[in-house]
C-alpha cells in the first residue's frame, strides 16, 4: 500500500452503488451489500475502529534531568517527579501508542467510533451507504464517504454522470478541524469534483475539537439535508459548462490562468517555465482522454484539470487523495471551476 495510505475499505463489485470510487485500488475490498449499512463491519475491515488518548508532553531537557538526578541518588531516596506540561499534550493512538499530534489543553478528539457514528441514522434508513473509509499518514487523518443512495446520479452530458457523497473527515494531529459535507463524484472517471453553488452551507463545513465536538457534529445533519435539497443547483452550473463550446486558444488561456495566475499567463511561451509547460501542455492532453467524452466544452476542460489533479499531480495514488481533500489540489479544483464559469459566461 502506497505510503500516505495506512489502511482502507472499499465498496466492490456492486451494481446498485458505485463500486468503483477513486483510489479503490488499495484496501480491502468491501464484498457483502450489507456492511456498506455495517458500521462495525465496514469500520473493522478498513482498520479505523481504533481510539485516541490525551498524554501530557514533558520535553527532553525535563526527562534527562529526572534521568540524572535519579542516577545521582544512587538508589538514595525517591526518583524526581516528571513535571506535566499543562499546555502541551500529545494526541496517543489506544492500539500501539503512537503519538499522532501536539495539541492544546482545550483539545477534545473525536473518536473514529463517533465519526462513523454520525453516518448511523442515514445508514439505518438506508438512505447512504457507506462507500470508501481509511486512515491517512499513519493515522493522523480519517475519512468516510458514502453514497447518497436515492436518486443521487446526475446526468450532465450524454454518458457523463455525477453522483452524491457525503464526506467526513477527521484529523488527530491537531492542525485541521473535522469537516463534513457534499462531494459530487464523475462516474466516468471517478473524479471528485467541488461543490461551488453560492449557498452559505455548501461548502465542506469545519468544527472544531472543543469539549462539544460531538454535538455540533451531531446538529450538522439538517445542514447537510438542505445542501443535498440544493444540490441541483450545482449539477446546473456543470450543465451549463456542458452546453457551452470551448476553442483551443480559449482553453490554454484558461489553463494558464488558473496554473500561472492573470501575471504571468501573459508571459510568451518561450518564457513559461518548462514546469509550467509541461502541467499545462499535460492538462491539454486531457481534452482527448477516453474518460473525458464528448465534444469540446467548458465542462470538458474543466474536467480535464480535475483529471490530471486526481491521476497525475503528486508523488503517488495516496498523496493526491490527501492533496484533493486536505491540501493545495482541492483549492485549485475548485478555483478550476469558478474560472470555467467566469470564462464561459
Amino acid at each position: 500500500m502506497a505510503a500516505n495510505v495506512e489502511s482502507m475499505g472499499y465498496a466492490s463489485n456492486f451494481v446498485r452503488f458505485d463500486s468503483s470510487a477513486p483510489w479503490h485500488s488499495e484496501g480491502c475490498p468491501i464484498t457483502d451489500e450489507n456492511d456498506l449499512f455495517d458500521i462495525e463491519k465496514f469500520g473493522e475491515k478498513a482498520g479505523i475502529l481504533w481510539g485516541v488518548h490525551k498524554e501530557p508532553l514533558v520535553t527532553v531537557p525535563q526527562a534527562q534531568t529526572i534521568v540524572d538526578n535519579a542516577y545521582s541518588l544512587n538508589g538514595i531516596g525517591d526518583c524526581p517527579q516528571v513535571e506535566e506540561n499543562i499546555d502541551h499534550w500529545a494526541v496517543v493512538r489506544d492500539t500501539d501508542k503512537k503519538v499522532l499530534g501536539c495539541v492544546g489543553p482545550r483539545y477534545t478528539p473525536l473518536q473514529n467510533r463517533e465519526a462513523l457514528d454520525w453516518f448511523s441514522p442515514w445508514l439505518d434508513s438506508k438512505l447512504i451507504a457507506l462507500n470508501t473509509m481509511g486512515s491517512l499518514d499513519g493515522g493522523k487523518k480519517v475519512w468516510v464517504l458514502g453514497q447518497i443512495v436515492d436518486d443521487s446520479i446526475i446526468e450532465i452530458a450524454p454518458n457523463d454522470s455525477i453522483a452524491k457523497f457525503v464526506m467526513l473527515s477527521n484529523c488527530h494531529e491537531g492542525k485541521n478541524a473535522v469537516r463534513v459535507g457534499l462531494t459530487p463524484i464523475r462516474i466516468v472517471c471517478q473524479n471528485t469534483l467541488t461543490l461551488s453553488y453560492n449557498h452559505s452551507e455548501s461548502k465542506l463545513i469545519r468544527v472544531r475539537h472543543s469539549s462539544k465536538v460531538k454535538e455540533n457534529l451531531d446538529n450538522l445533519r439538517e445542514i447537510i439535508d438542505l445542501v443535498n435539497r440544493d444540490f441541483s443547483a450545482t449539477a446546473e452550473q456543470y450543465k451549463l459548462l456542458a452546453n457551452k463550446d470551448i476553442n483551443q486558444a480559449d482553453l490554454r488561456k484558461y489553463v494558464r490562468l488558473l496554473i500561472e495566475g492573470e501575471k504571468d499567463s501573459q508571459k510568451l511561451w518561450d518564457d513559461v517555465s518548462t514546469r509550467s509547460q509541461n502541467i499545462i501542455m499535460g492538462i491539454e492532453t486531457k481534452m482527448d482522454s477516453p474518460i473525458n467524452p464528448g465534444k469540446p466544452s467548458w465542462w470538458k476542460a474543466y474536467n480535464a484539470i480535475t483529471e490530471y489533479l486526481n491521476y497525475d499531480q503528486g508523488r503517488n495514488v495516496s498523496n493526491r487523495l490527501n492533496s484533493l481533500w486536505f491540501g493545495p489540489n482541492g483549492t485549485l479544483s475548485k478555483n478550476a471551476l469558478t474560472l470555467a464559469l467566469d470564462l464561459a459566461a
